[in-house]
């Protein structure tokens, strides 16, 4: 009888760790992917603020295709804005690295809060493109973290900026 108990225990620890290790096999895999996907996010917005400025900066080169002094102002404002926008978002992948070892003490706003800023940052770029954007005023008044989701805000609407369809002007 002690044995059949001692090989019953034996069996139900083998389970239970092989579930545990399914699990956290899992988890890891979610987190891998949320990571690359968030790479590829980070990736792709800085990629296109580098080439908004590389072009602006290769058409303030050419002889004689800007003309008027409102032009150039347009072009080096276009490149000051984008190299602006490269640092909020290195600033917030600063912020984002130290969110976890200080979670505690990280800034967290409340989300409308966020939503505008992430529409005041791109203000500017939407109306270049002949876009107004307006927050909607049922946003929850949840608390969230700052760098995390004004990142997130941020590339989702100047996704919805660039990509926008032309006959719709919000």
């Amino acid at each position: 009888c002690g044995h059949r108990m001692h090989r019953a225990i034996s069996i139900i620890q083998q389970h239970t760790t092989m579930h545990f290790l399914h699990q956290s096999d899992a988890r890891t895999r979610e987190r891998e992917d949320r990571l690359r996907s968030f790479n590829r996010a980070v990736s792709h917005e800085l990629k296109n603020r580098i080439q908004v400025i590389d072009g602006a900066a290769r058409m303030l080169q050419e002889d004689g295709v800007l003309q008027s002094p409102e032009q150039l102002a347009s072009f080096a404002s276009m490149i000051s804005r984008n190299a602006t926008g490269m640092q909020e978002t290195i600033q917030s992948l600063l912020e984002l690295s130290r969110m976890e070892t200080v979670a505690q003490r990280g800034r967290n706003v409340i989300l409308p809060d966020a939503a505008a800023e992430a529409a005041r940052v791109l203000r500017e770029f939407a109306q270049a493109r002949g876009v107004s954007a307006e927050l909607d005023p049922s946003l929850p008044s949840v608390e969230v973290p700052a760098a995390a989701v004004e990142l997130a805000l941020t590339n989702y609407i100047s996704n919805a900026i660039k990509y926008r369809d032309p006959g719709n002007r919000e």
